[in-house]
C-alpha cells in the first residue's frame, strides 16, 4: 500500500537513533535526489527532441521554443521527488543499495521522471485529501463533465487513469479488476501512452510496454500499433490480449474472479508483465492502486 508520510518520517528518525551519522543520511538522500534528477532529465531530453521536431515543422528557431529556466525547474522537481522516495524507502535501505540493484535504482529515477504527478500524489496523501475525515474512506468522486469530457484541472496521468478505467468497465471488468488494471498500467506507461523506447533486449511501446511481437499482433487485430492508439483503445487491446492469449490464463482468471487487489496485481505482474524483479513491481503497483482517486463515478452509464 502507499507509504504513510508520518511513518516515513518516523522511520527516518529511527535510522538516526540506530547509529547512522548525519553524513550518511545526507549522502543517502543526495543519492536519491540525484537519481530523481536523472529521471526528470531523461524526460527533459524527450521534451527537447519533440521541441526540435516542432521547431523544424514550424520553421521556427529553437530559441523561440526553448526556455532554459524550465529545464532547471524540472531538475529541481525530479530531485525533490527522488528525495521523498528515498525517505519513504528508509535511509538504511538506501545505504544498502548495491550496484546491481538496477530495478531499485530505476524505480527511484522513475519517481523523478513522474515529477509533478508523483509530488501531487504524495502531497494528497500527506494532507489527507481524497479521504473522509476520521473514516479513512474515499471522498466523493470528482465530477466528470457531461458528455465524457475531461476535467481541465486534472493532471494528464489522472485523465488517462479515468479513461482507462472507463474503458475497462465498458469491456466488462468489475470495479476492483478495473482499478487493479489501471494501477498496473500506471506502473508501466499510462502517464505517457505514446512512449516507445529500447528496453534491454527490444523496443517497447504503449501503456503496458508491449514488445514487438505482441504489438504486431495488436496491429493485426486493431489495424494500428499500440503507440498509435488512444488510452481507451490501448486498454481495450490489453483486455483483448489477456482474454485471447492462452499464456495469460492466470491473469484472465484473476481479473474475472480475483478477490483482492493484491491477488489481481500479483497475476498481472507475474503472468502478464513478467518483470525481472516482480516483488518490487508488485509493491509499486499496490502503492499506485492505493493512490488512485475514486473512479466509480466516472463510468459512462
Amino acid at each position: 500500500m502507499a507509504d504513510n508520510p508520518i511513518a516515513s518520517a518516523a522511520s527516518a528518525a529511527a535510522n538516526v537513533a540506530s547509529g547512522l551519522t548525519p553524513g550518511q543520511i545526507l549522502g543517502a538522500l543526495l543519492l536519491a535526489g540525484l537519481l530523481g534528477a536523472v529521471g526528470q532529465g531523461a524526460r527533459a531530453i524527450v521534451g527537447l527532441k519533440k521541441m526540435n521536431d516542432e521547431a523544424q515543422a514550424k520553421a521556427a528557431g529553437q530559441a523561440d521554443l526553448f526556455v532554459a529556466s524550465r529545464i532547471n525547474v524540472s531538475l529541481v522537481i525530479g530531485f525533490i521527488a527522488g528525495v521523498i522516495t528515498g525517505i519513504s524507502m528508509g535511509i538504511s535501505r538506501l545505504l544498502s543499495i548495491k550496484p546491481d540493484d538496477v530495478q531499485l535504482l530505476l524505480g527511484i529515477a522513475a519517481s523523478g521522471y513522474a515529477g509533478v504527478d508523483f509530488l501531487e500524489a504524495f502531497t494528497r496523501n500527506l494532507g489527507g485529501v481524497g479521504r473522509t475525515p476520521g473514516g479513512g474512506g474515499p471522498a466523493a468522486p470528482p465530477k466528470i463533465p457531461a458528455g465524457g469530457g475531461k476535467p481541465r484541472t486534472l493532471s494528464a496521468l489522472r485523465q488517462n487513469q479515468i479513461e482507462a478505467y472507463r474503458e475497462a468497465r465498458q469491456q466488462g471488468l468489475g470495479d476492483l479488476a478495473a482499478r487493479a488494471l489501471v494501477a498496473n498500467m500506471t506502473g508501466e506507461s499510462l502517464a505517457n501512452p505514446r512512449d516507445e523506447h529500447w528496453d534491454v533486449h527490444h523496443r517497447s511501446q504503449g501503456i503496458v510496454q508491449w514488445d514487438p511481437s505482441r504489438a504486431e499482433a495488436i496491429r493485426k487485430q486493431f489495424g494500428r500499433y499500440p503507440k498509435e492508439m488512444s488510452v481507451a483503445e490501448q486498454t481495450a487491446a490489453a483486455i483483448w490480449e489477456i482474454r485471447s492469449v492462452s499464456r495469460f490464463a492466470r491473469t484472465r482468471g484473476a481479473l474475472d474472479h480475483g478477490a483482492s487487489a493484491g491477488e489481481i496485481i500479483d497475476a498481472l505482474v507475474r503472468n502478464y508483465e513478467v518483470p525481472a524483479k516482480p516483488d518490487l513491481e508488485i509493491r509499486k503497483r499496490l502503492a499506485f492502486f492505493d493512490d488512485l482517486p475514486p473512479l466509480s463515478g466516472s463510468v459512462v452509464s
